[in-house]
């Protein structure tokens, strides 16, 4: 859940937590339309993943706790809706009939093995779950440590940490 990402943000050694729940939606300005994929994740997905704001804000702390409707667009959705990617700022879009205020236009990165960010919009984790999907979990945790020294030793407290926040004693009942 969100509420077990942010119980791993404190650990030792770990520079940023951040939640992955992906949608699939069309979004929609003016007349162009685009079918995108899109992501619930928290304020701390630009460092986690390396992917840069190139204008604009990413989403804050109060965005996730209001479920705002906010949106920050990957490259190549601002750039096949927008005639220039910067004039996106600000503006609404529509999202599966919902509309969002565009405060980000992230950097190009290029595919990935899971497709490409440059596809992807990204929404606060909460707004994903309550406004979009109506779910409660997370598909996963991103985490980032300081230093590779210490993922061993991070992995282990993280497990312990859910396993504990999930009532489970046997490892081999994770979940």
């Amino acid at each position: 859940t969100y509420d077990d990402a942010k119980a791993l943000e404190d650990l030792p050694y770990v520079e940023g937590v951040t939640t992955v729940l992906n949608g699939t939606g069309t979004i929609s300005y003016g007349r162009e339309t685009k079918d995108i994929s899109y992501d619930g994740a928290t304020e701390m997905h630009p460092l986690v993943n390396s992917h840069n704001v190139l204008y604009g804000r990413f989403f804050t702390t109060e965005d996730i706790r209001t479920n705002a409707r906010v949106i920050a667009l990957g490259y190549d959705v601002a750039s096949d809706m927008f005639r220039d990617v910067q004039d996106a700022i600000g503006l609404k879009v529509k999202l599966e009939d919902q509309k969002y205020t565009v405060i980000a236009v992230m950097e190009k990165k290029g595919s990935q093995v899971f497709g490409s960010p440059d596809d992807t919009a990204y929404l606060p984790i909460t707004t994903v779950q309550k406004r979009l999907l109506s779910v409660d979990y997370v598909q996963a945790i991103r985490i980032i440590v300081e230093d590779e020294a210490y993922i061993d030793l991070t992995r282990e407290r993280i497990k312990d940490i859910l396993r504990y926040r999930h009532k489970i004693r046997d490892p081999a009942d994770d979940d």
